[in-house]
């Protein structure tokens, strides 16, 4: 959630969705809202978080970066501005997502899943960050495995897992998919500029 301009907005929109009735929204955890997550433990981190989007993330909160990403002491202070400056239900969110959410015969992920591992035995390394293990190996997972994290000019339906990351922060062009039965849609917006 942290590539675009309004993270918060962002947060705060699934957040209204999820009070919506006739809505099951399931959020789910990847490797950024980790390291937000890191941030907020180890504040020496943020100059790392810095190079994958934390940046936007804070100004989206009122929050302005160090102007130098080796100052141990700014990042500190950064870190406590944050702290108080993210709403209570936010912090929850970002604490609360989920790592893999089963529905039928579909298992949606990050970034996808130890190939021959049980599904009650993957780490959580491997759901917010594998990559070329995952995707090299054709399948089956026991389940269609719907994941991002690894962009793609186009994406990628194949038999055993579907790749739906286009990169829109540096696109601009967002996907999503509709599955109903064994129909699987793709839908797809394209934004008027990019963010990256």
């Amino acid at each position: 959630m942290d590539r675009g301009p309004d993270s918060r907005g962002v947060v705060d929109l699934v957040l209204k969705m999820r009070e919506a009735r006739g809505l099951d929204v399931r959020a789910l955890k990847g490797n950024h809202e980790e390291a937000l997550l890191q941030f907020l433990e180890q504040p020496s981190f943020g100059a790392t978080w810095m190079e994958h989007g934390g940046g936007p993330t804070l100004v989206s909160y009122g929050v302005q970066p160090p102007p130098t990403r080796t100052d141990t002491e700014a990042w500190e202070r950064v870190r406590d501005v944050f702290a108080e400056t993210l709403p209570a239900d936010h912090k929850a969110f970002f604490e609360r997502l989920d790592l893999m959410v089963d529905v039928g015969d579909y298992a949606f992920v990050h970034a996808g899943v130890r190939p021959g591992v049980a599904w009650d035995q993957q780490a959580e390394r491997d759901l917010l960050w594998i990559r070329q293990e995952f995707l090299q190996e054709k399948g089956p997972f026991g389940k269609v495995i719907v994941h991002g994290h690894t962009p793609m000019e186009e994406p990628q339906l194949l038999p055993h897992r579907l790749g739906i990351d286009t990169g829109c922060y540096a696109t601009g062009v967002l996907t999503a998919v509709r599955l109903q039965d064994t129909d699987q849609r793709l839908i797809q917006v394209k934004a008027e500029r990019r963010f990256g």
